[in-house]
């Protein structure tokens, strides 16, 4: 009952707190009696409608929306509802904002609409930072082709586009494709270049002293990383 007074008159987009005492015989025994604060945000204040024929109804088809504006908030705390709104939203306008782009093609792949994910593409720039980004969600959708089609080529992209590649082309079973780019030299200091590397030489079934070497290199970088880790927390620390 403290509840829905306190509510009673709150205007949206106005964050509301408010004391409420739990009942006596309230079901969690640690809540019952006792008075918490509760903070309320109200996205949207609605008004019964009655209705007495279902030819009425149709007159009524009223549901809950949500704006773009409320984007962060549901991000927070309603994955569910953050996916209703940009579903909603156009897509020319959702270009302005590649990060709510990007979250409802994930959201697509996830509940496999590979159809509205395919009206998608065609808005989707044509940097390399763009392109690498719709290429890792693909990837981690299973989608390696698709994920090969989108990723930048090898002579446009990062070390990372690089690693995501080969990564693509060891799901597909293309291992000499992947081979030939983990040679690449960006790949010769990153940790996970030559952990694909590694990788590679036991899918293929390289000769020991191979799959050594790149073990060896690999072991080498992790110390380093560590090493300059250390070495830059200690500076820190000093200043």
């Amino acid at each position: 009952a403290d509840f829905e007074a306190a509510l009673a008159g709150v205007r949206p987009g106005r964050p509301v707190q408010f004391p409420v005492r739990f009942p006596d015989d309230y079901g969690l025994a640690r809540l019952a009696g006792r008075q918490v604060e509760f903070q309320v945000y109200p996205h949207l204040v609605l008004e019964p409608v009655a209705v007495d024929s279902l030819a009425a109804l149709a007159a009524f088809s009223r549901r809950n929306l949500y704006r773009f504006t409320d984007l962060v908030s549901l991000r927070e705390h309603n994955e569910n509802l953050c996916y209703l709104v940009l579903r909603e939203t156009a897509l020319r306008g959702l270009t302005q904002d590649m990060t709510d782009f990007f979250s409802l093609m994930s959201y697509y792949l996830r509940l496999g609409f590979r159809e509205r994910v395919e009206e998608m593409l065609p808005l989707l720039p044509g940097d390399p930072d763009s392109r690498l980004h719709a290429g890792r969600l693909f990837l981690a959708a299973g989608l390696h082709e698709q994920a090969l089609a989108l990723l930048p080529s090898p002579g446009q992209g990062d070390a990372m586009a690089l690693i995501q590649r080969i990564k693509a082309l060891i799901h597909l079973e293309r291992l000499a494709e992947a081979e030939t780019l983990a040679a690449d030299p960006r790949l010769a200091v990153d940790v996970q270049g030559l952990d694909l590397r590694v990788g590679l030489a036991t899918l293929q079934g390289l000769p020991t002293s191979t799959l050594l070497a790149r073990l060896d290199a690999l072991i080498d970088r992790q110390v380093e990383a560590m090493r300059r880790g250390i070495s830059c927390r200690g500076a820190g620390g000093l200043a």
